[in-house]
Formats: structure tokens, sequence, C-alpha cells
């Protein structure tokens, strides 16, 4: 019962800070966390307990916060293609780059796609793109076996979808053997002699 009490009161000092302190005084948590911060400064506080100096800030060559991630322009979609078109980067607070969950650059999420929808103007978690499909199950794709220098290119069947660098196996259209192979950038299926 006594913490119960000793809750209700902290929440009701809260409100009153929040809500009752007049014009020009803080409304959120996050003012008031800042404006306690700068009276700690003011009279002279540890300067070592100061988030801003434990951790220093990275600026450019005019002194300003350089804190940027890359963000859809738009909503993107599953599917989608993460061009640098579509791509933007943005300032963000210090707290979402160092939980590391999100995009650090562009070039991250170079030949990804969406894994689900991805709301324009927010970090994009790397959970949510994956590697685009380049070889989908079912669809007939092109095989290609180079040794030396012999070149020999046909047509199969993928009997499971992969990405770039995946092994993926396929059934030869003209003799209806299964064939096995790895998935290149550009879409065919790289046949290698045993």
């Amino acid at each position: 019962m006594r913490a119960r009490a000793l809750f209700l009161s902290c929440l009701a000092l809260g409100a009153a800070l929040a809500f009752g302190g007049g014009p020009g005084r803080a409304q959120s948590i996050s003012t008031l966390a800042a404006e306690a911060e700068a009276e700690r400064a003011a009279k002279g506080g540890d300067a070592a307990l100061t988030p801003a100096a434990a951790t220093p800030a990275v600026t450019d060559a005019a002194g300003k916060l350089d804190l940027t991630l890359p963000m859809p322009n738009t909503t993107l979609y599953p599917g989608d293609a993460l061009t640098p078109a579509v791509l933007a980067d943005r300032p963000v607070s210090r707290n979402v780059i160092e939980s590391g969950m999100y995009a650090p650059r562009t070039e991250a999420l170079a030949g990804k796609v969406a894994r689900r929808v991805l709301p324009a103007g927010m970090p994009i978690p790397m959970s949510s793109v994956t590697d685009a499909t380049m070889v989908t199950k079912g669809v007939t794709a092109r095989v290609v076996l180079r040794e030396g220098g012999l070149q020999i290119s046909g047509y199969a069947t993928p009997l499971e979808s992969g990405t770039v660098g995946s092994i993926v196996r396929l059934k030869n259209l003209d003799s209806g053997q299964i064939i096995v192979g790895e998935v290149q950038a550009d879409g065919t299926v790289r046949i290698k002699m045993r």
C-alpha cells in the first residue's frame, strides 16, 4: 500500500512539472532533463557526469552535428528495391545510431529489398531488409557453364529460390536432369563441371 502511495505521489509530481509549470516551462521529460543538465553545468557540476563529456560529438568543419542514417523518401513495401534514388541521409539522435540496429550507410543497403513496410522518414532496421531474390522457384532461369575457353548456356527450372551467391538445384529443360549451380548477380546460374 505504501509503495502504491509513493508511486501516485511521484506520478502527480511529474504531471505537475509537465503540465502545470506555467508558460515557458518544460512540457516533456526530455526537456526537463536538458534543463537539469544546463543547471548542473551552470553551477560547475562534475563534467564527467554529463553525456556530452562522456561521448564527444562528431562534428563537421562548421561545428554542426553530423549524425545521419539513410531513410526512405517514400513508403516502401515488401519487395521494393532499396536504391540510392529512394533513400536520403537524414539527421537522427545519437541514441538511435548507438543502438546499432539500423542500417548505418546507404552502401549497406545495396542489393537489398524491403522485407516489410518501411515508412518514409524513419530509420531502416537491418531486420526489415533482405537480399534480393535473383532466381525464383519455378521461373525459368538461364544457366551458364564456363570452363577454360568453353562456354555453354541453356535454360533450366529452379527447384528453389535463391539470392546472389546461394547454391540452388535446377531441372534441365532439355534432359530433365537435376543440376546444381551458384546464383550470379546478373540473374544467371553458373554451373561447374564435376
